[in-house]
């Protein structure tokens, strides 16, 4: 099991099913942790988002403007033209049944 496994986070599930790329603060909302309440899920949200970086799951860019800096995170599936029908797809497991 990945890291991500053991802190119970599944950001790119959550990704996947935005359809859209989030910045860090919009995802973190939307996994369920709330800083105010847990503290430590804050370091948990990184570290699990690390990993998920590390293993290629999600992607991050960075548009530099002139007032400012903003970070997108994307699921690996949604890279490039492909539609959020299909990345739900690339979400699902496929069994023998299906095939």
């Amino acid at each position: 099991m990945n890291d991500t496994g053991k802190q119970g986070l599944d950001l790119y599930t959550t990704l996947i099913e935005a359809g859209e790329p989030l910045a860090p603060d919009e995802l973190f909302e939307r996994s369920g942790l709330r800083a105010e309440e847990q503290p430590e899920s804050v370091e948990t949200f990184y570290q699990a988002l690390d990993a998920n970086v590390r293993e290629g799951l999600i992607d991050v860019t960075r548009q530099d403007q002139p007032d400012a800096s903003f970070i997108q995170l994307r699921a690996a599936a949604l890279k490039g033209s492909e539609s959020a029908e299909v990345a739900q797809v690339a979400a699902s497991p496929i069994t023998l049944w299906d095939m």
